[in-house]
């Protein structure tokens, strides 16, 4: 951490997503690390099984498998909270 930089304060961070370097802030630089791999990783796998360079396409598509893998674990905890007040 920089001298300068205060615990909890955003910073500066670069960041690279399916080769295209991102300058983004953040108070949470591992939560972020996070984050970039899910999203470079899913870029990337889309971007080997289509076989095309067209960059908004494979966002797009990214955005919608994250977008499904997100929604499928809330119907799953959706459902869990529900078995849990059944069993109150």
């Amino acid at each position: 951490m920089e001298k300068t930089q205060k615990l909890g304060e955003p910073r500066r961070v670069e960041v690279e997503i399916n080769g295209d370097i991102y300058r983004l802030r953040t108070d949470d630089p591992e939560g972020l690390a996070q984050i970039v791999q899910m999203v470079d990783s899913t870029m990337r796998s889309i971007s080997q099984n289509m076989h095309t360079f067209a960059g908004n396409r494979i966002a797009v598509l990214a955005a919608m498998t994250i977008a499904e893998k997100y929604l499928q674990l809330k119907k799953d905890y959706d459902e869990l909270l529900e078995l849990l007040e059944e069993h109150k």
